[in-house]
């Protein structure tokens, strides 16, 4: 079941996207209008299955997140295009993609 169009284009302000990054740890804002978090496996088969989980998830809510991957890690990012910031759809699917329990730890970036 996919979200509808009135939820998919609430944009969050400055402030609900500042708490939201308190509460998720490692996701960081792109460009103002995305969300990225990189995950890391010890593997590719790993990753390759966390990509699949993921798509599961996005297939639920018809919003589509940009996935890269490499042999030991994904990076997730996800946006709505045409809203011209984050939207509630963007942190519900975050919020999926939390929920899958992978073993998947964020990059240190730091």
């Amino acid at each position: 079941m996919g979200l509808n169009q009135s939820q998919e284009t609430v944009l969050l302000s400055e402030t609900q996207v500042a708490f939201f990054l308190l509460e998720r740890g490692g996701w960081s804002v792109v460009e103002g209008t995305a969300l990225r978090r990189t995950f890391e496996f010890p593997g590719l088969m790993e990753a390759v299955e966390f990509v699949a989980e993921v798509a599961a998830a996005a297939e639920t809510t018809g919003h589509r997140p940009d996935l890269d991957i490499n042999e030991t890690g994904v990076t997730v990012t996800i946006s709505s295009p045409g809203a011209h910031g984050l939207t509630n759809a963007d942190t519900m699917l975050v919020a999926l993609i939390e929920e899958l329990g992978s073993e998947g730890e964020p990059a240190d970036h730091s």
